[in-house]
């Protein structure tokens, strides 16, 4: 979805502008779709299951405490 990857990359420069964190929600999926196939992290394709919200939640905190 290249609209999608624009967008993200508008969030991204202006989380850097402001001194925002950006947390690389798509990527922590993109990257975790080698460990299991995408129903596992979300059943419909758009609401995470529970090992996704898992996943948000250390891609989070690893974003925010890094």
């Amino acid at each position: 979805f290249p609209e999608i990857d624009q967008r993200r990359q508008v969030v991204k420069d202006a989380a850097g502008k402001h001194g925002c964190v950006f947390v690389p929600f798509q990527q922590a999926f993109d990257d975790a779709l080698a460990r299991a196939e995408p129903r596992y992290w979300a059943p419909d394709g758009v609401h995470p299951s529970l090992a996704g919200h898992a996943l948000m939640a250390k891609t989070w905190v690893e974003a925010v405490l890094s």
